[in-house]
């Protein structure tokens, strides 16, 4: 029950999870390069040459276009958008196993918790059973003391044992009592209180040898998984900063209406282009660069 009060509540596991979510839109994010860019306006401006040649009658005039149209859209890059959108997969699956080793960790705080708790209960017992044989020794000193059995030192002896006992249950107690804020805080509730747990201390045996142990690990390890997607992503990079040195085609496409009246005229326009992006040689190979120390790492 209380692993599952954990797996309902531990922010860590919102917060992996909520992270899962953000690398997997990155995916989408990386193919809308695909996706063509929209854009629409009115416009009206009022042009006055002050100084020309040509008669005044054309110095002043007015231009509207209503409306204006024109899309964008990539339509090949050489594999730089795949790169992204792959990179984005690999740490969206690397999230993921993240996610499960967050679970994994709660899990086992609470159940590490959860049996700190139980033997924290079995000391305040064991210690109140001491103070209690304790009080009865200090009685029997004092009684045969009292008809000459026994000596002075022997009262003395038992009441300093009784008072370590009291003090052994003191600490017993407060340890308790941060056993019960541990097991709170590690089902990711730490005002949860007024509860009890089951006292039960039974263990179970495994039969596994150290071989299957570091063999199962490596399998199903989420954190050592998570790492191999995130080398795999790293791994991308490398050819996709490679790909920045390669140009864009694109297509575009615009219309427009309008002139000194806003029915004057109308037209079109389409084509595609082959052209590189703002590029910085050095920027490119320093990118190049880091990717490979991303990948090393």
């Amino acid at each position: 029950e209380c692993v599952r009060i954990a797996l309902e509540n531990h922010p860590a596991i919102h917060a992996a999870l909520g992270n899962a979510e953000i690398y997997k839109s990155k995916i989408a994010q990386a193919w809308t390069n695909y996706f063509p860019t929209l854009s629409a306006g009115l416009s009206y401006s009022r042009n006055d040459m002050l100084v020309t040649t040509f008669a005044p009658p054309v110095q002043r005039y007015d231009l509207f276009y209503v409306p204006t149209l024109s899309a964008n859209m990539l339509l090949f890059d050489f594999g730089k958008t795949k790169a992204q959108a792959d990179i984005a997969k690999r740490s969206y699956e690397s999230a993921k196993y993240s996610l499960d080793n967050a679970i994994n960790t709660v899990v086992y705080n609470v159940k590490q918790s959860y049996f700190n708790l139980l033997f924290a209960h079995q000391q305040v017992k064991v210690y109140e059973d001491t103070v209690h044989d304790y009080e009865l020794h200090l009685e029997q000193a004092k009684a045969y003391y009292n008809i000459g059995k026994k000596a002075k030192i022997d009262v003395l002896t038992a009441e300093y044992n009784l008072g370590k006992a009291k003090l052994n249950l003191i600490q017993a107690k407060n340890t308790l009592k941060i056993a019960y804020v541990e097991l709170s805080n590690a089902m990711g509730l730490p005002e949860f209180t007024d509860y009890d747990v089951i006292d039960n201390l039974s263990t179970k045996a495994y039969d596994v040898t150290i071989e299957k142990a570091v063999n199962t690990a490596y399998e199903t390890s989420p954190e050592l998984l998570a790492a191999k997607k995130q080398a795999d992503a790293s791994e991308i990079l490398i050819r996709s900063s490679k790909r920045a040195f390669l140009p864009d085609l694109t297509g575009f496409a615009s219309y427009q209406r309008g002139g000194k009246k806003i029915d004057t005229d109308d037209g079109y326009q389409f084509g595609a282009q082959l052209s590189y992006q703002t590029v910085n040689l050095l920027l490119l190979k320093k990118q190049v660069d880091e990717a490979n120390a991303t990948y090393k790492k």
